[in-house]
């Protein structure tokens, strides 16, 4: 195979690429702007960079972007749907109650005060608990070394007999 052959065949994938770019470079030049988009470029919220395809797209078409901007502004400017009463009376059911902004320190503690009870007997069961375990293992132990010392322990009047003779040394 040739070296041309293979050059050939690059420049056709470049002039494909090319042509793939070309119809995205254009197809993004014909679409109309996201609905969100164009409400952000409205309200001003865009840069420069981003306000660039909107403006091309008013010039382009100034009819049809007149018609789309009045369409939008009128979605906006309607009213959001009720939410039925029934639904509000559910959904604050279902939320947490908020404590009023005037209650006092005392009164927080004294509606916290089973949590808090809760949380001083818990520790000091812990505590006692372990302090407990720890003495009862002490007195075993001591209770283990005094039993092996008592085992250990011999008469010395049934060990350590020496009869006379070997008492004394010739």
């Amino acid at each position: 195979m040739s070296s041309y052959s293979q050059f050939s065949g690059a420049k056709s994938e470049k002039a494909a690429w090319l042509a793939v770019a070309d119809a995205l470079r254009r197809s993004d030049e014909q679409s109309e702007p996201d609905a969100l988009l164009l409400a952000e470029w409205l309200e001003g919220r865009l840069d420069e960079a981003e306000a660039a395809p909107i403006e091309k797209w008013i010039a382009r078409d100034p009819k049809a972007a007149h018609a789309r901007i009045v369409d939008l502004r009128a979605s906006l400017a309607e009213e959001a749907p009720t939410v039925p009463a029934r639904l509000l009376l559910r959904l604050r059911a279902i939320a947490p109650r908020r404590a009023s902004s005037g209650s006092s320190n005392v009164v927080r503690l004294w509606r916290r005060l089973p949590e808090v009870a809760a949380l001083a007997a818990a520790i000091a069961l812990g505590t006692f608990g372990a302090y407990g375990g720890y003495e009862m293992g002490m007195k075993a132990a001591l209770a283990h070394e005094q039993s092996q010392s008592a085992s250990l322990q011999v008469d010395p009047a049934d060990d350590f007999i020496l009869p006379q003779e070997d008492f004394f040394f010739d």
